[in-house]
């Protein structure tokens, strides 16, 4: 009899709710796609790339609005320098710390019995 292994990737979550507050109210971190990864790389990239501070702090508000996309533009527009600062390196930190994690996980999970991996015969 062959066995199959099978992976339900519906069973898969995020390893953990990253929410932040601003003007009362909470704003998701909305889980990364391969998509918006390559999207933000790409615009993050830019950031280095553009002289004018002026484009970079738009384009640092696309970035931040694609990963918490209930926070409105213009409330981000309006916040001071210091609070959008702060966002962007939390936001940066957290994604690049959720991607450590993944990784560790996956690779403690390997060979291990895991809920999303049966075998089926």
């Amino acid at each position: 009899m062959t066995k199959t292994r099978f992976l339900n990737l519906d069973e898969l979550k995020a390893p953990e709710e990253v929410v932040v507050k601003l003007n009362g109210q909470e704003h998701q971190l909305k889980e990364m796609s391969v998509a918006d990864f390559i999207w933000a790389q790409k615009n993050l990239k830019k950031l280095e790339e553009v002289e004018d501070e002026g484009q970079q702090i738009l384009t640092l508000i696309e970035v931040l609005h694609r990963m918490f996309p209930t926070i409105p533009k213009n409330e981000l527009e309006n916040l001071g320098l210091a609070k959008l600062n702060a966002l962007a390196d939390f936001a940066i930190q957290v994604g690049m710390q959720g991607a450590e994690e993944t990784i560790k996980e996956a690779e403690k999970r390997q060979g291990e019995a895991d809920p999303a991996v049966e075998a089926k015969s």
